[in-house]
């Protein structure tokens, strides 16, 4: 079963985490806030799919050069794909 974003954010802002990780889903989760709530374009209970989404778009590109190579694996160690 996929882990639901927001257990994927609360382990990588956790003190287990590496170093760096909750700006992954810092992005992500801002980005869901803004497609839903400031551009209106998804409804509220797409807000999971929205995070999850944008966090897969970020990790296919490079978003913290000096971090990217540890987000790849510990992201994919939580199930994320991209």
């Amino acid at each position: 079963m996929k882990a639901t974003f927001e257990v994927i954010r609360l382990q990588a802002e956790g003190d287990d985490a590496p170093c760096g990780m909750f700006q992954y889903t810092m992005a992500a989760y801002d980005n869901a806030q803004t497609t839903i709530f400031e551009e209106k374009e998804a409804a509220e209970d797409q807000f999971d799919a929205i995070a999850l989404a944008s966090l897969e778009t970020i990790l296919c590109d490079s978003f913290i050069p000096e971090t990217d190579a540890v987000a790849h694996d510990y992201f994919a160690s939580l199930g994320v794909k991209w």
